[in-house]
């Protein structure tokens, strides 16, 4: 079970998030699942991981970051028009720290609801 807590934390979601946003805008779709999709991941990544230390999440947090800097530097083309003001690497970045401070918002949730 514990191996499994940190499969859930490197699945690279901020990467996920902008690949299908970025492949529904060339098909000229909207991406109708992709906010339920992301508060999915951040809930299931929080309850999976609530009794982890922070050290351990912000540690594999950061690993998560990398990977999915690294499948956006493959898969996603820099479009500079579509990722206006700021480039694909900073949008990922900022994706990784909101979907971070999400797990943490959940956990703390979590954590105050179970408090007798």
């Amino acid at each position: 079970m514990k191996y499994l807590n940190y499969i859930i934390l490197l699945i690279p979601v901020p990467f996920l998030f902008h690949f299908y946003e970025y492949g529904q805008h060339l098909k000229d779709q909207n991406a109708p699942f992709l906010f339920v999709g992301f508060l999915f991941f951040v809930t299931l990544a929080a309850i999976t991981t609530r009794n982890m230390s922070f050290f351990k999440i912000f540690l594999l947090s950061i690993v998560q970051s990398l990977i999915s800097f690294y499948l956006a530097s493959k898969f996603i083309e820099n479009d500079t028009y579509w990722f206006k003001p700021f480039d694909r690497d900073k949008v990922i970045l900022i994706t990784s720290l909101i979907y971070f401070l999400g797990q943490l918002l959940v956990r703390a949730i979590l954590k105050w609801i179970k408090k007798p």
